[in-house]
């Protein structure tokens, strides 16, 4: 019951939010939660003392999504978008206030953006999370800023690339959080909304700002296309995709 209460938890929860939540008293609800981050399947941040899902139940949470449901239906679609743009493509999901790294396939370059699966970051940082966050419902998307703004981030610039991101459907940035690293990210959709994020990574020199919107059209078509089979509704009419030879595909 405690660890279904924060998982299931928009934001992260306190041990008299807990123990209210479920029914026990302050001590046994203490104790449970110190056996759960024990396990790492939850962790308690040092200054808020508020606990949120751990890394060992993420870890657990990647392997069971890997086997089926949406890494299984993105995987062909996301080799079939490495192999058009020649850079690393990787799919995103969002679990709690974090977006997670599920799956991907690498760059053929020497040279190249590395997949970094499981790696959980916060919604409101790196394009990936970005692309995400633009279409939370509103009053998730408020704590999120939020959050942002007690880590630091610059809100004004952030609302800024989630503006850009509803109007266009795709969020394009060089070095937005790792200074070598340029990358194009789209969000993917289901039945219920926003659930995951599809991105495209190299290395500045190469994945260009003028590349990454080249395959722009690549990207969203791909996006749309794991979003139907999830059921889901990508909300714009699609730009055509030109790829490599810059002639239209249909």
């Amino acid at each position: 019951m405690v660890l279904d209460r924060v998982v299931s938890s928009e934001h992260p929860l306190g041990l008299m939010e807990i123990a209210k939540a479920v029914g026990l008293d302050k001590s046994v609800t203490s104790r449970l939660l110190r056996s759960l981050e024990r396990r790492a399947f939850l962790q308690r941040d040092s200054a808020s003392k508020k606990y949120s899902l751990g890394s060992r139940f993420i870890a657990l949470s990647i392997t069971a999504i890997q086997r089926s449901g949406l890494a299984g239906i993105a995987r062909n679609h996301l080799r079939r978008l490495r192999d058009r743009i020649g850079e690393t493509v990787s799919i995103h999901l969002l679990v709690g206030r974090s977006r997670v790294c599920i799956d991907g396939n690498e760059s053929p370059h020497e040279v190249r953006r590395a997949l970094t699966l499981g790696e959980a970051l916060p919604i409101y940082l790196g394009p990936s999370s970005k692309a995400i966050m633009a279409f939370l419902p509103e009053h998730e998307l408020l704590e999120a800023l939020q959050q942002a703004r007690e880590a630091g981030i610059d809100v004004g610039q952030l609302e800024r690339q989630l503006a850009a991101l509803r109007q266009q459907k795709y969020l394009s940035v060089s070095g937005d959080r790792t200074p070598s690293v340029g990358a194009i990210s789209a969000p993917i959709f289901d039945s219920r909304g926003v659930t995951a994020s599809l991105t495209a990574a190299g290395p500045i020199d190469r994945w260009t700002p003028p590349r990454m919107e080249t395959f722009a059209g690549d990207l969203l078509s791909t996006a749309a296309a794991i979003s139907r089979e999830l059921g889901g509704n990508f909300p714009m009419a699609l730009p055509v995709a030109t790829g490599r030879s810059g002639e239209a595909r249909s």
